[in-house]
């Protein structure tokens, strides 16, 4: 199948009719790509015409990358599982690739894909998920093999041979789940990197306390599992994964010892302990119960640590408090001499507390926390302060002293702060929780990812004091994790080159109310290139949602929901080369995306309701930088086939300001086209986009006036009256109706990003919010 730029093919086996069915063909290419998003090769189930069925796609990349991915088409393409990339490389033209797709049952339809070099084992399914859906495909259909090549990827041909199509027998459980790849040579060490915020790592783990007993677990022979279905974005709840079991598996129990040998018979005592035994490229099986540890993956350990099949495992920081007593209206105990460090700083040893603490919380900073039956208390600074739902750490008189009454009820407090300390390259934990450890900002995260290439999936992380996960090395992947209520930040990533972070939930962090900066809310990111943020939800973070901060560069955010958080959705600062793209950005407190200081970002098809100040807001400031890569200047701007719904009340939908005045919008570079605005009226707001002018704000009130007088948004509509966006946050009939003719084509960059044709044409997000 030979290719130009762009373009692509299809063959159907015309008259095939199969449901459940396994495809299988060799793909091979004539040259390899040096640039563009390379050339794919798709093998399709239950088609019906050229554009309905189940797809798999395998992606030859720059670099000699090859990846996998998983879709459905039926009146508008649906990522099921986003591209993942392969451990084999197509070396040379001469590598050939045996690529397989296999779609069974109905109610749900499974969807798994694999591929491997010609001549090399096959490995277990890498990609798969269940499709339950309404718009699922449960009829049978045709069989066909696709390719494609980018827009600006030179032309090549695919080569195709050996399609067989075999139809199965139905099943009702979807294909096994991925093996535990295997060991790979040692890396170097080398010192623990440090963070652009000075911070340094924790270089030993921190002595484990021994924890009361846990009952031993009768041994049983592993169950071949079955991978939990797939929820939409979020880790499957503790206890529910089903990760395979390797004959040769290092079991671990929570007993509290090191003893056992790590057999199923014999598992070691406790995770420090196993993790200190384990072979590089082993795979350690936590049992149920609750981890009361520090732990350490060290250097030259390449391991898989994963929960048993339906097994709940938690990692937690606090431990069991009795012996109250009761004195009026509070409850105390003595002996308590945990102390933990109160200043608030990411490097060790500093205190820049002004710079953190809202004066309205002036607890925040403290890391004690204190459960009573399931319900966290509130810290607050004196023994007289202590009212029902409240608790006070007195130093003096080595005393805890709570206000709500402990009769009956389980009380809790942290006296840990560092669950995780992950310094093995290419390990992955999977399938556990960690919770209620005490950190301080300088821990660097409950969890933290020091090296290269450390996956984390399936894994909750919640109610911790500070900073839930850190990572600071490239290659990392983080899918399916929810992290929510911590104290601070939910997510830090610093010099985390090519990472990846999808279908995963960042909730209600900053808990503690910290001050917005420097550093607060659901994920914040910084010096880093090639970062890719999609299918995630970040809900109701106390400040921002996501936030590109200092350096970030050639990175994307796409098929997201920003929605509920006390700041703005994202905010892109001090960055270069962003596009953000098919999101939902919605009810947010000030703005649904902010760009500060920030050039050549693409604001692409997403969908705006419901911010409070404003949809998008474009600021400059005085300060500059002398890298060219990131010139800290707002420049080069595009805003293309957006909805853009204001918020009764707001003060316009798009503001570019410029605190300096110096900046005319007409020289920013600022291009604005196929955009459908909508207001209630023309008086709410009556400011349709604000547009700096050195030392003027111009404010514009129809989007004639502001198009007439820029030159932007020709091709655009302006909606007034009945709403277009329905509750779904998807266009209504109206919304549809006046959508027609407005939309422009993505740039070839978009295209790119969201996986679409190039020169596609839409307007909105490509697939619904994730809710």
């Amino acid at each position: 199948m030979s290719l130009a730029p762009g373009r692509a093919g299809q063959v159907v086996a015309s008259g095939t009719s199969v449901a459940d069915a396994r495809s299988a063909v060799t793909v091979s290419v004539d040259k390899l790509p040096t640039a563009g998003n390379g050339a794919s090769a798709t093998l399709q189930l239950r088609g019906s015409g050229s554009t309905t069925g189940y797809r798999g796609t395998l992606r030859f990349g720059k670099d000699n990358k090859v990846s996998l991915k998983l879709e459905r088409s039926n009146g508008g393409d649906v990522v099921l599982v986003a591209d993942k990339l392969l451990p084999q490389r197509a070396t040379s033209t001469s590598t050939a690739f045996r690529f397989e797709l296999q779609v069974t049952g109905s109610s749900p339809v499974s969807v798994a894909a694999r591929a491997w070099p010609v001549g090399t084992t096959a490995p277990s399914w890498q990609v798969l998920t269940e499709d339950s859906s309404s718009k699922r495909i449960s009829k049978a259909g045709t069989v066909s093999v696709r390719g494609g090549l980018s827009g600006s990827t030179a032309a090549m041909a695919l080569r195709f041979d050996d399609l067989l199509t075999r139809t199965l027998v139905p099943v009702t459980t979807t294909p096994s789940a991925t093996p535990t790849p295997s060991a790979s040579a040692a890396p170097k060490p080398t010192s623990t990197p440090r963070p652009t915020t000075t911070a340094t790592p924790t270089a030993k783990p921190t002595a484990t306390p021994t924890p009361s007993p846990t009952p031993k677990p009768t041994a049983t022979a592993a169950p071949v599992p079955t991978p939990a279905p797939a929820a939409a974005y979020g880790s499957a709840a503790v206890g529910t994964t089903t990760y395979a079991v390797p004959a040769n598996a290092v079991h671990v129990e929570p007993r509290g010892d090191s003893k056992g040998d790590g057999s199923a018979a014999s598992p070691y005592g406790s995770a420090a302990t196993a993790l200190s035994k384990a072979p590089n490229g082993s795979t350690v099986v936590l049992h149920a119960g609750t981890y009361h540890e520090s732990v350490q993956v060290p250097f030259y350990r390449a391991l898989t640590i994963q929960s048993a099949p339906n097994e709940a495992v938690w990692f937690d920081g606090s431990r069991v408090v009795s012996g109250w007593q009761r004195s009026g209206s509070t409850w105390s105990v003595g002996g308590w001499d945990v102390e933990f460090d109160n200043r608030v700083s990411l490097s060790a040893g500093k205190d820049e507390s002004s710079r953190y603490i809202d004066p309205a919380y002036p607890m925040a900073g403290h890391p004690d926390q204190v459960w009573v039956g399931g319900t966290e208390l509130t810290q607050v600074g004196s023994a007289g302060a202590v009212t029902a739902g409240t608790f006070f750490v007195d130093r003096a008189a080595d005393r805890l002293v709570i206000g709500t009454d402990p009769s009956n009820k389980e009380v809790r407090a942290s006296v840990l702060q560092k669950a995780i300390q992950i310094q093995g390259a290419g390990t992955t934990l999977r399938g556990i929780g960690v919770q209620r450890y005490g950190d301080h900002a300088a821990v660097l995260g409950v969890v933290s990812a020091e090296v290269p290439d450390v996956t984390l999936e399936n894994v909750v992380v919640r109610d911790n004091a500070s900073i839930g996960v850190y990572a600071w090395a490239k290659g990392a992947k983080f899918s399916r994790i929810t992290v929510t209520d911590n104290g601070l930040l939910g997510f830090v990533g610093s010099k985390t080159d090519d990472m990846v972070i999808t279908q995963s939930l960042f909730a209600r962090n900053n808990s503690e109310h910290f001050k917005a900066e420097p550093a607060s809310g659901g994920v914040k990111l910084h010096n880093s290139t090639n970062v890719t943020v999609d299918h995630s939800v970040f809900q109701a973070n106390v400040t921002r949602g996501l936030w590109f901060d200092i350096d970030m560069r050639n990175s994307r955010v796409v098929h997201n929901t920003f929605t509920q958080n006390g700041g703005d959705g994202i905010e892109i600062e001090l960055s270069k080369n962003i596009v953000v793209a098919s999101n939902y950005m919605h009810g947010n407190g000030e703005s649904g995306l902010k760009i500060f200081d920030s050039s050549v970002i693409e604001v692409s098809n997403n969908m705006f309701t419901g911010n409070r100040v404003y949809a998008i807001r474009m600021l400059q400031d005085e300060r500059t930088s002398t890298n060219p890569e990131v010139p800290y200047v707002l420049r080069d701007v595009s805003v293309r086939n957006n909805v853009l719904v204001a918020a009764p009340g707001s003060t316009s939908v798009i503001q570019v300001h410029d605190f300096t005045e110096r900046a005319k919008a007409a020289n920013l570079g600022m291009a604005y086209a196929g955009n459908l605005y909508y207001r209630p009226s023309a008086a709410n707001p009556s400011r349709l986009v604000q547009w700096t002018d050195g030392p003027n704000l111009r404010s514009y009130s129809t989007l004639s006036e502001f198009s007439a007088a820029t030159g932007n948004d020709r091709s655009s509509k302006l909606v007034e009256g009945s709403a277009i966006v329905g509750s779904d946050l998807r266009l209504n009939a109206t919304g549809r109706s006046a959508a027609q003719g407005v939309a422009v084509a993505v740039t070839d960059k978009v295209a790119q990003a969201l996986e679409v044709t190039y020169g596609w044409t839409g307007l909105g997000p490509l697939e619904a919010p994730q809710q």
